[in-house]
Parts: C-alpha cells; sequence; structure tokens
C-alpha cells in the first residue's frame, strides 16, 4: 500500500489520479464551515477530475450537512452517510452527494428522540447588528402575583432579547418594575387583567416579536377569557400557567409553544388520573395534534410534541420543584421563538432551562432558587452563541 503525506498543494503532483479504480473521500467531516483551505482545496480539485467513482464518507467534503456548499465541494457518486440522512440531501446541492446509502452505526432509535447539545444550534442563526435584533418580547403577566412576569422577562433577557416588556395590572405594576430597571413596565389600569385590556394588549404585541402570556394572571373568568382573546389575534405566542386556562382543544392560529406541567395538560383536556410517563407522552401529543401548537409538558422528563413527534429532555433535577423555574422555562422559550420555529424552540428551551438548573443545583443542592437558575444561563447562551 502507497501512503502519500500531502501537506501542500505540490505534492499533488505526484499522484496521478486516473492509475486508480475508485476513490473514497474521507477529507473533512460534518463540522466544517467556511473557505475551504489548502492543501484541502487543491485535493477537491483533484479528486473532481477523476472520471471513475468517487465514494464519499458520511457527507461529500466541503458540504455543508445542513445545507449549503462551503466554498467549494468533493461530487460524489455514492455518498456512505453515518445514521441518518443529512438536510443538505434534500436541497438542490445535495445532488453533489450522488446516490446516498445511510449505514447504522449502532445508535438505538429512541437515542434520536432525546434533546440534547446539537439542539441549541439555533443560537447561532440570528446575526445582532441593531437594536431590537435580537428580539422583543412582551409578557402579559401579574396581578395576584407578582414575582412571575418578572422572572419571565428577566430569564428572557438573559437569553439574548433586546427588549422585554412586561404588561401588568397597575396595582402590582411598580412592584414588578422594582425587580429590574432592564424591564420595560407598561401598567393595564386596575388589579387583574379584563377585557377591557385586549385591545391595549394586542397594540403592544404588534411592537414586539413574541409574546409570553399567562404568568401570574390568575384563575379570574373575565381575565381568562381576555387571554383566550388575545391569543387569538398574536401570531407568535409561548402560554404559560394560568394563561393556560384560555386553552381549548381547537386549531389555534400562528406559532405557538404551550408549556403545562402534567396537571395542567389534564385540565386542558378534562381529565384526572396519575403521571406516568407513556401517558405524558400520549396527552401531550393529542393535545398538540388537537391544537396545532407545539406542546412542551414539564417533568422528571419533559416531553415534547408538535402531534407527529415527539422529543425527551432529561437535564434538570429536583431542586427545581421550586417556584418560578416554570416561568424560568416561558422567558427562555419567548426569547428563543423569536429565532426559530416552535418545535426547536421548545427542545432548546427545554434544555436549556435544565442545564441551568443542573448548574445552580451544582452549586446550591434543593436550596437553589429560580433567580439562580436565570443567573446561569448567559453562561451557556454565551458557550453556544460563539
Amino acid at each position: 500500500m502507497r501512503v502519500s503525506h500531502i501537506k501542500a498543494p505540490s505534492d499533488l503532483d505526484d499522484i496521478n489520479i486516473s492509475d486508480y479504480d475508485v476513490v473514497v473521500d474521507g477529507l473533512l467531516g460534518t463540522g466544517v464551515r467556511g473557505k475551504i483551505r489548502e492543501p484541502v482545496s487543491s485535493t477537491i480539485d483533484l479528486i473532481n477530475s477523476f472520471g471513475g467513482d468517487v465514494v464519499a464518507v458520511d457527507v461529500p467534503s466541503g458540504l455543508n450537512p445542513d445545507g449549503g456548499v462551503c466554498d467549494k465541494s468533493v461530487r460524489a457518486t455514492i455518498t456512505v452517510t453515518l445514521h441518518a440522512p443529512k438536510p443538505v440531501f434534500y436541497e438542490p446541492e445535495g445532488e453533489r452527494a450522488g446516490k446516498v446509502v445511510v449505514a447504522g452505526i449502532g445508535i438505538p432509535p429512541d437515542f434520536e428522540r432525546l434533546i440534547g447539545p446539537g439542539d441549541l444550534m439555533i443560537l447561532k442563526k440570528r446575526v445582532r447588528k441593531h437594536k431590537g435584533d435580537g428580539g422583543k418580547v412582551l409578557v402579559v403577566g401579574g396581578g395576584p402575583y407578582t414575582g412571575a412576569p418578572a422572572l419571565v422577562g428577566l430569564s428572557a433577557l438573559a437569553c439574548g432579547a433586546d427588549v422585554v416588556s412586561v404588561a401588568a395590572p397597575s396595582s402590582v405594576s411598580d412592584v414588578v418594575a422594582s425587580f429590574s430597571p432592564n424591564l420595560i413596565v407598561h401598567p393595564l389600569d386596575g388589579e387583574r387583567l379584563k377585557t377591557e385590556h385586549v385591545d391595549e394588549v394586542i397594540e403592544l404585541a404588534k411592537r414586539h416579536h413574541v409574546v409570553v402570556i399567562g404568568n401570574g394572571l390568575g384563575d379570574n373568568d373575565e381575565t381568562v377569557e381576555a387571554v383566550r382573546q388575545i391569543m387569538e389575534s398574536v401570531k407568535r405566542c409561548v402560554v404559560d400557567a394560568d394563561g393556560l386556562r384560555a386553552v381549548e382543544l381547537e386549531e389555534v392560529r400562528g406559532e405557538f409553544v404551550l408549556t403545562p406541567h402534567f396537571g395542567e395538560l389534564l385540565r386542558i383536556l378534562s381529565l384526572t388520573e396519575s403521571d406516568t410517563l407513556d401517558r405524558r407522552i400520549e396527552l401531550t401529543k393529542k393535545v398538540a395534534n388537537s391544537t396545532g401548537c407545539v406542546v412542551l409538558t414539564k417533568g422528571k422528563v419533559d416531553v415534547v410534541s408538535d402531534g407527529e413527534n415527539e422529543r425527551f429532555n432529561l437535564t434538570g433535577n429536583v431542586g427545581m420543584t421550586v417556584g418560578g423555574t416554570g416561568d424560568v422555562l416561558a422567558g427562555i422559550a419567548g426569547a428563543f421563538l423569536v429565532r426559530d420555529e416552535p418545535m426547536k424552540v421548545a427542545c432548546a428551551s427545554a434544555f436549556v432551562c435544565g442545564l441551568a438548573g443542573d448548574m445552580a443545583f451544582e452549586r446550591k443542592g434543593i436550596s437553589l432558587l429560580a433567580t439562580d437558575v436565570i443567573g446561569y444561563i448567559p453562561d451557556i447562551i454565551k458557550k453556544w452563541n460563539s
């Protein structure tokens, strides 16, 4: 067997590629991005000059597996891709892969449904150049409770939202504002959200990319009706806590993420039963199918479904049963919904909230607070947005 070490383009001069029957391309992996450097660039040119069969391993070198071409790429006759087809194979550039053959590498099918660090790729999608590019989130909450909407807003800011506004009843708006000068608070006249506030909230929503509604609102019948009317008029929305009382089993227009715990899921379905993982999966999928929303059911294992697919999140710990961590999750989802589609947002949100909770638990144990969880979010965002 002859081995040639290629350190510079000139080293390719000694290789007569026409002497071979098949070329196997294993130059670059799936992580390649940007301009292809030498001597790989010239090697790709040499492979593409070959008149015979070219077999690529996993993905042709230079082809971005998530879509597009990095400067240049190998044109393969056959690509033996590992585990599963890559998204680029379904795009026009995918023709460079030739015939695609999927080779298993021993990953159990259920593992494909686990949420993990790869779901945080959505953090790299938005380019920030001007104020507001990171997203504008409107939180509609407060009344009986003041901390909940503040926690939502602070976690959205920690996730990179540029502007977070909170629409809260005037009876508690000053208290909500006192949590942080970074929150823009809009008082709604009175002690709770009412139907007379609907038009005002909808006008505010038009100046924001995403609405997060429900946290701390209480269960007053008129408040629930106001939430229902607001939901009918907004396009991108995270519905949590008391806002879930307004959810009905009918199609919702827009991009919505619902974030119930199992008890709230049962209330939507008018059921009473024990929480098991299999039943949580079944009912999460049922609500997602009925409403057209993505549903993130919180629990020891978080279940995310769009009605067709299910994903499972294992981050998080027993310390996160403390009050307020659900509000933190809602704020994360609100900030992320600016960036991407609901299913990807729900998966990433569950992972980030649980991971931040695990970091807080390592330091505080069962004494952790919801604000401790928020404190670890920037470290995660920085790592995955760099």
